[in-house]
């Protein structure tokens, strides 16, 4: 979806202005243009990006990944509730808080088009 549309490095400009990378708040991203680029792609890279760099959503998707593939389909199950998914989260003993990451894999797998119930 992203990927596709995106060509080779001389399809891309270079950004018009840096920020210094001694101001607060951690390193500054470039911000590079595509030409061809559509709200709806800017608006998927934004998504990937953060579900790339924050660990709480890294974790999530691993976890819905992990119910998916080994509770769900050996069942051959497309419905599931809030409260099981919190079930098995707190099984696998994540780092984070149990309800953030059970949100983040319910999303995952209403995503993958199963059925949720919160």
């Amino acid at each position: 979806m992203i990927g596709e549309h995106l060509g080779s490095s001389s399809d891309f400009e270079e950004p018009r202005s840096r920020l210094p990378k001694d101001k607060k708040g951690g390193p500054r991203s470039e911000v590079w243009i595509v030409p061809d680029a559509t709200i709806e792609h800017i608006n998927d890279a934004q998504k990937l990006h953060r579900r790339i760099i924050s660990p709480k959503y890294v974790a999530g998707e691993r976890l819905g990944q992990l119910i998916l593939e080994e509770y769900m389909q050996p069942r051959n199950l497309n419905t599931i509730t809030g409260r099981e998914v919190m079930k098995l989260v707190r099984e696998k003993g994540v780092k984070h808080s149990v309800a953030d990451i059970s949100d983040l894999a319910m999303d995952f797998l209403h995503e993958r088009g199963m059925v949720v119930w919160r």
